[in-house]
């Protein structure tokens, strides 16, 4: 195998404690001052993290010895550590330093395998190919591939790939059972410069009852959020609500009307409830309300809003009192005479009660003489 680039990651919470260098298959070592010499190899170092990021081969004046073979990453507290401070240690809580090292590898040679499938159903076939190149070439005759299949009841199935064309592999198996099956490719072989090299990875091929149903649209509940926040007693007050009902708008069936437009599909349960929001009506974090706004649904519902105010525009709210003229009295003689009249039915009424009582007045006296004339 030919590697023209690799990364060497050391992770601790103190890397600078830590001397960190690297060896070459023919024993050449490699340290951080060396990496600033030569154009091919960065070494970088944080408070976390320190790494050597290279081509291959590293060293311009040794190619043959820096770059295939076995490498070794060489690692050791450096003289740094021994004057540590004791807060450190407490933080650390350990009486040693812990460390992780990472090396990612990036080679010429490609291995690319892909799983196809036409249904899923189960009984469907699923076909396994694998592209294995060099140098961007295609490598014939060099390596073998195999596929270990985990089904679904947990049983392995071993599926060897023939090379149907000059680096190129395919095979095919059936999926009898309902769940996951776990696809392990694997191959081994030699490059072209006679070097054995080994990879593999991991794949999944799927199949269930109703697998190749169109699925229902994904339905987005932000249009019937805004229009139950448009509907919510803290939005329209009760004398609002008595005038749209006395204008023939009945506020209940249009909230009926969403409620049946809401509707969420489930197609893991088989049927459909209506939607209704927990808690309060509220906009979720991050919402685009100018993109929502701009939805002809939500345009027309809030163009009708707008007729209808426009239309109540004048009858509703208190009514406004017209500015009236001030009249001004000043003080003086009192006018002759009451202040305060009778109006005429009043004063026909009054004398009408005067002449009946003096009637009856005038009535007692000859009624007594009549009576002293008897005697």
């Amino acid at each position: 195998m030919q590697t023209w680039g690799v990364d060497v990651i050391l992770l601790s919470p103190a890397p600078y404690y830590i001397d960190f260098r690297l060896q070459t298959p023919d024993g050449k070592i490699i340290d951080p001052s060396l990496a600033g010499a030569e154009p091919a190899i960065q070494f970088v170092s944080t408070g976390r993290v320190s790494y050597y990021r290279a081509s291959l081969p590293m060293l311009a004046t040794n190619v043959a010895g820096s770059h295939s073979g076995q490498w070794y990453a060489l690692l050791r507290l450096s003289d740094k550590a021994r004057g540590v401070d004791g807060e450190f240690m407490k933080e650390l809580k350990s009486p040693s330093l812990p460390y992780s090292l990472l090396v990612h590898a990036y080679s010429n040679l490609e291995f690319k395998p892909i799983i196809l499938q036409k249904s899923f159903e189960p009984g469907a076939e699923v076909v396994v190919q694998v592209a294995l190149n060099q140098y961007d070439i295609p490598l014939e005759k060099h390596a073998s591939i195999w596929a270990e299949i985990k089904r679904p009841d947990g049983t392995d199935v071993i599926l060897a790939l023939p090379e149907t064309d000059a680096g190129r592999f395919g095979g095919s198996f059936v999926t009898s059972l309902t769940g996951v099956y776990t696809v392990r490719m694997r191959v081994q072989g030699t490059t072209l410069e006679g070097q054995t090299f080994q990879r593999e990875q991991k794949l999944t091929a799927v199949v269930f009852p109703g697998g190749d149903k169109t699925p229902p649209p994904v339905s987005d509940d932000r249009l019937c959020r805004l229009l139950s926040c448009l509907l919510n007693e803290k939005v329209l007050d009760w004398e609002f609500i008595k005038s749209l009902e006395a204008k023939g708008i009945n506020l209940k069936l249009l909230e009926e009307c969403m409620k049946m437009y809401c509707r969420e599909t489930q197609a893991h349960l088989g049927g459909e409830h209506e939607y209704t929001p927990s808690g309060a009506a509220q906009i979720a974090p991050g919402l685009d309300v100018s993109q929502l706004l701009g939805q002809p649904e939500v345009r027309k519902a809030i163009s009708a809003i707008q007729r209808e105010l426009k239309a109540t525009e004048g009858t509703l709210g208190f009514a406004k009192l017209k500015e009236g003229i001030t009249i001004r009295r000043e003080a003086g003689k009192r006018p002759p005479g009451p202040w305060f009249d009778l109006s005429p039915e009043d004063k026909a009424s009054s004398e009408q009660e005067h002449e009946q009582a003096g009637k009856k007045s005038d009535s007692k006296p000859i009624d007594r003489a009549k009576k002293r004339q008897k005697r």
